[in-house]
């Protein structure tokens, strides 16, 4: 009986050598589940007003583009090459949707002034709950409020996923080998990212950035593994990224890697 590997590995001989629409539709198939996992991760740190199923549309083209341009001579991985391009898609759709305008950078600009200000009367990073009264909101406010700020984070940081002239070819995964050894870089990054999050962070608010963005876990598994809520999961998360981006943005690693993203209004 032919195993589903051999199956997915037929499938992509044929599909290279024919292109057929009807086997690349299989191949999309297989993969399908990949483009709910990246829009279940993404909405958590997005606010309401964007809609799973934008984000399921737009991965589905990320997905379709993704088996017609992967390149095996690359020596990358097809399931890394299709999750950076699912994810692109989704904040390629976000961005030209124009969900975030002058009024959303209005608002991170109106968090990051509060959390500087605190921080320099407090000597110490602020609760959530005094930044909330900061703002002059409750906590539920807070939060919701955080998710827009993250979003102008997220939107900056993720501009390497598309090239600038639009087309999202992911040139940088060209760099990608698939080496059975682990790559002595990544791994000191990791060690460094490790030792960044001790400073400045409670043990539970560096579990949850470790387990989210090392680990791969999703919002739920870090909850049960912490032995919280999900939405609870949520609310640290969204503090913490907002605070770390912050900490980035100050030491100017944040506006040297990504020239003219910033908080700056369009």
């Amino acid at each position: 009986m032919e195993s589903g590997g051999d199956k997915l590995s037929q499938l992509w001989q044929q599909y290279f050598q024919t292109r057929d629409v009807h086997i690349r539709n299989q191949i999309f198939m297989h993969y399908l589940p990949e483009i709910r996992y990246a829009a279940e991760r993404l909405a958590a740190r997005l606010p309401r007003c964007v809609q799973m199923e934008d984000l399921l549309g737009a991965g589905a083209v990320g997905l379709i583009k993704a088996i017609e341009r992967f390149d095996p001579s690359r020596n990358a991985k097809f399931e890394t090459y299709c999750a950076f391009r699912i994810q692109g898609a989704m904040l390629d759709m976000i961005r030209k949707s124009d969900f975030f305008g002058r009024l959303t950078r209005r608002k991170a600009r109106r968090y990051h002034t509060a959390l500087q200000k605190l921080e320099a009367v407090l000597g110490r990073p602020p609760a959530d709950e005094e930044l909330a009264a900061e703002l002059k909101m409750n906590l539920s406010e807070f939060y919701d409020y955080l998710k827009e700020v993250n979003t102008v984070h997220l939107l900056s940081l993720s501009r390497e996923f598309a090239g600038s002239d639009g087309q999202s070819d992911f040139s940088e995964l060209s760099g990608i080998t698939d080496t059975k050894s682990p790559d002595p870089v990544l791994q000191a990054q990791i060690r460094d990212l490790r030792e960044y999050l001790k400073n400045g962070f409670s043990q539970q608010e560096g579990a949850i950035l470790t387990m989210y963005y090392l680990e791969g876990l999703t919002m739920k598994e870090i909850g049960i593994a912490l032995g919280i809520s999900e939405s609870r999961v949520c609310q640290i998360h969204s503090s913490v990224y907002a605070r770390l981006c912050d900490r980035l943005h100050r030491k100017s690693c944040y506006d040297n890697l990504l020239p003219g993203s910033g908080f700056q209004e369009s």
